[in-house]
């Protein structure tokens, strides 16, 4: 599996930090070796269907990366600091509008 980033998401990557992009790292390398992550680090997202979540905390913080499969690709379409005990509602309409640009 080919674990492809969004230009904008690789730009709001780039900004976090350096820690929590070095974990983002770690799960990406995993995913593409296709290893099984623990569900604290990727899972099925509960509400919008097709998206998963990639899960790091870092020293500043929790950090969250919304993708989705297109075909036996997986595409990370955004990348943000969670802040709030649910994933703010504008990611995840952010993240499905950029899976469907992808399509």
């Amino acid at each position: 599996m080919k674990v492809l980033v969004h230009y904008k998401a690789q730009e709001e990557l780039d900004k976090l930090e350096p820690l929590a992009r070095k974990r983002f790292a770690t799960v990406v390398d995993d995913l593409k070796r296709q290893k099984k992550l623990p569900s604290t680090e990727y899972r099925k997202m509960s509400g919008p269907k097709g998206l998963l979540e990639m899960r790091v905390k870092a020293i500043s913080g929790i950090y969250r990366g919304l993708c989705g499969k297109i075909d036996q690709d997986l595409y990370a379409v955004v990348f943000f600091q969670k802040k709030t005990a649910k994933t703010p509602l504008r990611q995840i309409r952010l993240a499905l509008k950029r899976l469907n640009e992808l399509r």
